[in-house]
């Protein structure tokens, strides 16, 4: 360039001012990774703007990476540059990378051969601005300081999306909110731009491959991993220098949703990566303030800017939702990986036995019975055979038998069950008085939806509750027909503890919700329509709310009513409350076998099939969110909601096996997949609602990297199931984190659309 000569001898020209502030320090080479021929043109941009920087020692060296054709021409066009008399001299030179294919193996490539002192990096899609190398080698002076980063600003080939948010700048490769503005100390610098000492880079040993982009496939992280190890071995530090700046190409491929997402997911997976081999309080250390802070007040600012009118706004906030949530599935995910590569896989049979379908059933000891012959809906017989095992109504587990010709003999089967449970028969027989002591009032609620038929068979089992201070609330929710009125009108003539309401604003919430303010009972029992209870459910969930002082919750054993198809065996493999016989009180603090999500993992202390509480602390918390649970967006997460509001407003929460209902599972494998979807659905989508709340967001999300291994079991057991019912685990599995990945952009959704005259606490 002619007009960057014409002022060499001007002391007021920026070029003259940087040459004059970093004429001491050391040589420095410049390594510009390059792979694909479509970016020769910023290539040649680039290697123009950093020949214009360097002082004499200095060198400019180009990487290769494993592209031959890219090679030739590089060679052609650099040369040519190379010759251009308005170009100062100085030494350029371009190889090809004989590592592994990968920014990794071509930055190695390019520091093994570099001469300077410093090596300062650059992306083949990153021009520099004038005064870069200086300010970006200005640090250096001081020797504690190892590396260095700055600035890459976006150079939008097309516009920019208006719903992409200044905070998920990283997925298109530049510097994003939340960095600093002012020159400090960092973890790790963006790998477009940054430098580091060549003796660091040697003692370290590296970039580590396995990490960093290879082509187009948008992994990352090599640059936080390489600048941890760095900074632990040699005790040095790094620096963020805003003024060193660069204009980083964003192509028109990098600004799709698809590939926002895509490129968030290969984060997380890398960041798991970097975990294992840095350990997770380095490698997550700046993410936990990034999520802490950052991205709540960005979703705020989107909130706040859509409700003035913006509809971007709203936009924006929910990037940042999904953006975070598929980032930590990356994480999982990646970090299932890893595991799976360290821990040897439990081999697989060469023939896995066919499916068997099961009877399903139970055996009370005290006044033993079985049916005849065992058979299934259509009357065929069931060889083989589910029993839980009671003994004065107390659940004490499992059998699983084979039932020739579907019988089985009483006698035989009566002293298997006694061998198996031994004096834990004799101990509940022994304490027999919960089934016959009466408490305070119950008011029991079952919500319903245009399902008058399986409305009917759960009003007609709970007519047969033995708890006599009772109360039965029917909330008829959002109706299509008169038909669940009717039936329900019918039963109330004869037994006056019937009493028939209609909610019709739609969604199980808002039928909890007018349950809780219609219930006269102190405490309210909530049940489903695909639910039977048994005869001592609520003298079972009454035994529950015993056992231990400050108990506002009491959930049950929600057993499988079928098993004679592979839906419902899965289902009832998938959730542990099926077939757990072991009571417990938990509370908000964590204990030795519980997740480290703990108490955030509220499906695994129960269900809303099947749980009660006490009437004045639900109303106290305002009763359910009626932007979780069926009929809203989210699909469900309102029970789960409601047991942490409980746990962590101080009171405790029990589980009771004695609290027993049996569950009409899904039957198809169709229904089944709608019900895995809504289930991840309502996972991420309640939890969503406390990464955003300022009084949980640091405390969920400082526990989110240590949760893996509770969500690896969780991944374990799904594909378990599925093996076992002889169902497809990679779909099934899919399924539901598909639903988990859309959780929080449904929950944003739900919270957009509450009018708040209706999303209001329920009045005692």
């Amino acid at each position: 360039m002619a007009g960057a000569t014409d002022h060499a001898d001007d002391a007021s020209h920026p070029r003259t001012r940087t040459a004059a502030r970093t004429a001491t320090r050391p040589p420095v080479t410049v390594v510009i990774c390059a792979y694909t021929e479509r970016r020769l043109r910023v290539l040649q941009s680039a290697v123009v703007a950093v020949r214009e920087q360097l002082l004499p020692g200095d060198e400019l060296l180009v990487v290769i990476d494993h592209n031959e054709r890219l090679l030739e021409q590089a060679r052609t066009l650099l040369a040519v540059i190379g010759n251009a008399v308005d170009v100062p001299a100085a030494p350029l030179r371009v190889i090809a990378s004989d590592n592994s294919p990968g920014l990794s193996g071509a930055r190695n490539a390019g520091i093994a051969a570099a001469r300077g002192a410093l090596i300062a990096f650059l992306d083949d899609d990153a021009v520099p601005r004038r005064g870069w190398l200086a300010e970006l080698t200005e640090p250096f002076a001081d020797e504690h300081v190892i590396g260095t980063g700055g600035v890459a600003a976006p150079a939008w080939e097309q516009e920019r999306p208006d719903w992409l948010p200044d905070e998920f700048l990283w997925v298109v490769g530049c510097s994003y909110r939340g960095l600093p503005e002012l020159p400090a100390e960092i973890r790790n610098p963006i790998g477009a731009n940054m430098a580091f000492r060549r003796s660091t880079i040697r003692q370290a040993g590296g970039f580590t491959d396995g990490i960093g982009r290879v082509g187009r496939v948008p992994l990352g992280c090599e640059e936080t991993e390489f600048a941890i190890r760095a900074a632990r071995i040699t005790g040095g530090r790094i620096l963020q220098q805003p003024a060193a700046a660069v204009d980083h190409l964003v192509t028109s491929e990098r600004v799709s949703l698809r590939y926002f997402l895509h490129r968030c997911w290969a984060e997380g997976i890398s960041k798991a990566f970097v975990s294992r081999l840095a350990g997770g309080d380095a490698a997550l250390a700046s993410e936990r303030r990034y999520t802490t802070r950052t991205l709540p007040a960005g979703v705020a600012a989107g909130i706040k800017a859509g409700l003035r009118g913006d509809s971007d706004g709203f936009r924006r906030a929910t990037a940042i939702v999904a953006g975070l949530a598929v980032t930590v599935a990356g994480y999982l995910r990646g970090s299932a990986g890893q595991r799976h590569r360290r821990v040897a896989a439990s081999p697989t049979p060469a023939n896995p036995p066919a499916f068997t379908p099961l009877w399903s059933g139970q055996l009370e000891l005290t006044a033993p019975a079985l049916p005849p012959r065992l058979s299934d809906s259509e009357g065929r017989p069931l060889e083989r055979a589910r029993i839980l095992v009671r003994a004065a109504g107390t659940p004490l587990g499992f059998l699983e038998l084979d039932s020739p010709g579907g019988r089985l003999e009483l006698d035989a089967t009566i002293g298997l069950a006694r061998d198996r449970f031994g004096v834990a028969v004799t101990d509940a027989i022994s304490d027999a008085r919960w089934a016959h002591t009466t408490s305070a009032p119950v008011s029991v609620v079952l919500c319903t939806h245009n399902r008058s038929d399986g409305a009917t068979r759960t009003l007609e089992s709970l007519l047969e509750l033995r708890y006599p201070s009772l109360e039965i609330i029917v909330v008829d929710n959002a109706p299509a027909d008169a038909s669940t009125r009717a039936v329900v009108e019918r039963v109330a003539q004869r037994d006056p503890r019937v009493r028939y309401v209609r909610e019709d604003r739609k969604g199980l919430s808002c039928a909890r919700n007018r349950g809780l303010r219609e219930a006269g009972g102190r405490f309210v029992a909530f049940t489903d329509d695909d639910v039977r209870v048994d005869p001592l459910w609520v003298n079972g969930l009454m035994r529950g709310f015993s056992r231990a002082p400050r108990i506002a919750c009491v959930t049950g054993l929600v057993a499988s009513a079928a098993l004679e198809r592979r839906a419902e065996q899965y289902f009832d493999q998938r959730v542990w409350w099926s077939s757990s016989c072991e009571p417990r009180v938990v509370t908000a603090r964590r204990g030795a076998g519980d997740s480290p999500l703990h108490p955030y993992t509220a499906g695994t202390f129960g269900t809303g099939a099947n749980f009660a509480a006490d009437v004045s602390v639900l109303r106290s918390l305002g009763g359910f969110d009626e932007c979780l649970g069926a009929g809203s967006p989210t699909q469900g997460g309102e029970d789960l909601d409601i047991f942490v509001r409980l746990l962590t407003a101080g009171r405790a929460l029990g589980y009771e096996p004695s609290a027993l209902v049996w569950h009409e599972h899904r039957v198809d494998d169709e229904s089944l997949r709608r019900q895995m979807y809504a289930y991840g659905l309502g996972l991420t989508a309640y939890l969503t609602k406390y990464l955003l709340a300022r009084g949980s967001r640091r405390e969920l999300v400082r526990r989110v990297p240590g949760a893996a291994g509770h969500a690896l079991a969780l991944l374990r057991r799904s594909r378990e199931a599925a093996g076992r019912a002889s169902l497809d685990q990679a779909g099934i599995g899919g399924i539901e984190l598909r639903g988990m990945l859309a959780g929080p952009l449904a929950y944003l959704r739900a919270r957009w659309r509450a009018d708040p005259g209706h999303v209001r606490a329920v009045a005692p």
